[in-house]
């Protein structure tokens, strides 16, 4: 695929315990299908609770909060993400566009079924990119968009976007970079002024989105990965492991360390072969 390295498209969530992981970046279209357990996003005053065998569209550049719960008698959650390159949502959507546009989260409940057979071959083909064509990828995900569109529904035109995304979009492509409201308003034809105001008018501010984007990130990497924390600290764009600690506990009300000990025993991996 374009844009996201094929086996960066497809991960699996698994964790033996509830989970609460606080505000979460989706940073571009997802879908999700939980496989065992449960999965509850909230964000605004919305919520979407899926169950075993059930999916869900997630628009790109939105945040969340996220909450997994284990199955019957303490079975590990468990659930399958695949994510979509932004220029592949373009493209499409020159073709086709029907239903509703997604601009948070959307429950696929519509020909569930038959979507939920074409995204199990579209995991089959994205955890083991090596074993299949090298355009099967492509046509994989484009196969569940047509599925996302005769349920009723279609990701963001990535091109026309609020200001609010594409900064979140340019922040979450190298979190590490000293990202400042100058080179931001420079990149979007603006003065800083104007880039205030349009922000404003959205609910933010520059600031907000850095730290949420920043944040986000760490979280994910705290409880995915098994990086060191102050690894994870300059790849989030803070020089000094004191000053992301403090930051992440006034995010959090937990230091990374104590995310760490709670995610101890969670998988968040890549299946697909290096």
């Amino acid at each position: 695929m374009p844009g996201i390295p094929v086996n960066d498209c497809y991960s699996r969530l698994v964790h033996p315990r509830p989970l609460p992981m606080g505000r979460i970046a989706v940073e571009v279209p997802t879908f999700v299908v939980v496989r065992q357990g449960s999965l509850r996003l909230r964000w605004a005053a919305h919520e979407c609770h899926r169950e075993v065998g059930q999916a869900v569209a997630i628009a790109g550049n939105q945040t969340f909060d996220m909450i997994a719960r284990p199955g019957p008698n303490d079975a590990p959650f468990e659930s399958d993400w695949i994510r979509c390159d932004p220029d592949l949502i373009d493209g499409q959507s020159r073709v086709e566009e029907t239903g509703i546009r997604i601009s948070d989260a959307f429950a696929i409940d519509k020909h569930a079924t038959e979507f939920l057979t074409a995204f199990d071959r579209a995991c089959e083909v994205l955890s083991r990119p090596h074993d299949h064509p090298a355009s099967l990828p492509r046509l994989r995900v484009l196969e569940l968009m047509s599925w996302l569109e005769f349920a009723g529904a279609h990701f963001n035109d990535a091109r026309t976007t609020p200001l609010t995304r594409q900064i979140r979009m340019m922040i979450a492509a190298d979190p590490s970079v000293v990202w400042t409201t100058t080179a931001m308003a420079a990149v979007h034809g603006m003065s800083e002024a104007t880039l205030r105001r349009h922000l404003q008018e959205e609910g933010t501010s520059f600031q907000d989105i850095l730290i949420n984007v920043r944040m986000s990130r760490a979280l994910t990497l705290l409880q995915f990965t098994d990086q060191p924390i102050a690894q994870i600290g300059f790849s989030v764009g803070y020089d000094s492991p004191s000053r992301f600690t403090a930051r992440f506990s006034q995010r959090f009300g937990f230091t990374p360390s104590a995310i760490r000990r709670k995610a101890d025993g969670a998988v968040f991996k890549d299946d697909a072969p290096e």
